[in-house]
């Protein structure tokens, strides 16, 4: 899901969803992002075996 809506949004808009998820919406498996503070879960994508940063 956050992938179809981060899709429509700008950089700033996206990091605002990003963060209200992340505060509201525990219960969701979302990645960890560990990069820095512009690593972005929007950097990420799922396949077979969980969550794996893009190139």
């Amino acid at each position: 899901m956050m992938w179809s809506v981060g899709a429509l949004l700008e950089l700033m808009d996206r990091a605002r969803l990003e963060d209200h998820m992340k505060s509201n919406h525990l219960h969701l498996d979302l990645p960890e992002c560990t990069r820095g503070p512009n690593d972005s879960i929007f950097d990420y994508r799922v396949d077979e075996n969980g969550f794996k940063r893009g190139s």
